[in-house]
Parts: structure tokens; C-alpha cells; sequence
């Protein structure tokens, strides 16, 4: 899913979403700083008792007046991959090698081997 503008619509109330903004902060140490189509993860809320939306930015310091130009929602959670079989005898080693293309696609090449394999490789036997 791409960039939704905001005027096109409002990410759901409460939920976290990566915004592109524009505003005015005061950081920690008093300095002025300036977001210009900056990235932030925040959302929005009506406090009870209020009727207009408050911006909740998750940035060290407060930005006035946020100008949210767009939002999208946050990937999901990185879910590591399973690098040992259940088997003892058996693992999976994973190699990169420099004449893979695939090295240059962020991808691994896996084998299965037996542990046994994989120490004499690596010298341990």
C-alpha cells in the first residue's frame, strides 16, 4: 500500500501510521528545528472533552502545528526466520556466496547439511 494524502482520508483514530509532515519544534536543548516532509510515526485522537483531532508524533521533541501531508500504515512486525531444524543431526547453514546474483537482492541461498558436514567445513573435526 502506498501514501494516502490526508485530505483524501484519515488513517483510523488510535492507530499508529508513518506520516509525512511539515512543522515547527523546540528540541531538548532550545534550538528551533524545522520538519519539511519529514517521516514520523504518530496518530490522532479527540481527548475527551474536546472536539478537535491532537496529534500524537513519536519524536523527541513537539512539533507545532503539524502539517500531515500523507500516511501510510506501518509494515508488519519482522518475524525472524527459523535457522535450526528440529532434527539435531540436521541444521540449516546459510551461506552467501560472492558469485550469487542473488546475493544483490538481500536474499540467502540455504543448504541443509548434518551437523557432522557443517563441522569439517568450518575445520572443527
Amino acid at each position: 500500500m502506498g501514501w494516502i494524502p490526508i485530505e483524501r482520508r484519515m488513517p483510523p483514530e488510535a492507530l499508529h501510521v508513518l506520516m509525512e509532515i511539515s512543522g515547527t519544534c523546540i528540541d531538548e536543548h532550545g534550538c528551533t528545528c524545522y520538519y519539511d516532509h519529514g517521516f514520523v510515526i504518530g496518530c490522532w485522537i479527540i481527548p475527551q472533552g474536546e472536539e478537535e483531532v491532537r496529534w500524537l508524533l513519536n519524536t523527541r521533541e513537539e512539533v507545532y502545528n503539524p502539517e500531515i501531508h500523507a500516511w501510510m500504515p506501518l509494515p508488519k512486525h519482522y518475524q525472524p526466520q527459523k535457522m535450526f531444524s528440529q532434527d539435531p543431526d540436521l541444521m540449516e547453514h546459510s551461506i552467501l556466496r560472492d558469485d550469487d546474483p542473488e546475493m544483490y537482492q538481500g536474499e540467502f541461498v540455504y543448504e541443509q547439511m548434518s551437523l557432522e558436514e557443517f563441522l569439517k567445513g568450518e575445520g572443527k573435526t
